[in-house]
């Protein structure tokens, strides 16, 4: 029972973000009648691909079997084409989801300090090299304590 009403909610909200992507895929370009066919059959695309739905005959089979293998496969019909479109749509959301995430990881209270604040970063070369061959001004005990005293 606990696993229908998963599985229930699972099939639910992959239905809802279908129809939330409608509005990206007509975006970059997908024809309405594609469109309209991956609203009207998506639950049956599921279906058969997650064995919920019992394949009927030899072309539900070789959906099932195209879309398992959508790498290599090229779709043959109008209805698989539009599944393995999908599929690669939504790859290329999470890849590019999960770049941004990478990007965005900074920590909200450290991520703002610069990488070398002042104090911490390389003097330039010159300027070390002119320190080495300086030579340090001659002081007297006598000055050294006085300038100790009064500070």
């Amino acid at each position: 029972m606990r696993d229908k009403l998963i599985k229930n909610v699972q099939k639910e909200a992959s239905q809802q973000e279908m129809l939330k992507d409608l509005s990206d895929l007509k975006k970059i370009g997908w024809n309405t009648y594609h469109l309209k066919l991956l609203k009207k059959h998506f639950s049956f695309y599921r279906g058969l691909i997650s064995e919920t739905i019992k394949p009927k005959n030899s072309k539900h089979e070789a959906f099932i079997k195209k879309v398992g293998n959508w790498r290599d496969q090229k779709p043959s019909n109008v209805h698989e084409e539009i599944y393995i479109n999908y599929i690669k749509f939504k790859v290329h959301q999470y890849q590019s989801k999960k770049n941004k995430s990478k990007e965005d990881k900074k920590d909200p209270v450290w991520g703002n300090i610069p990488e070398s604040p002042d104090g911490s970063k390389q003097y330039p070369a010159e300027v070390v090299q002119k320190w080495r061959d300086s030579a340090p001004e001659p002081i007297t005990v006598d000055e050294w304590y006085d300038d100790w005293k009064y500070r």
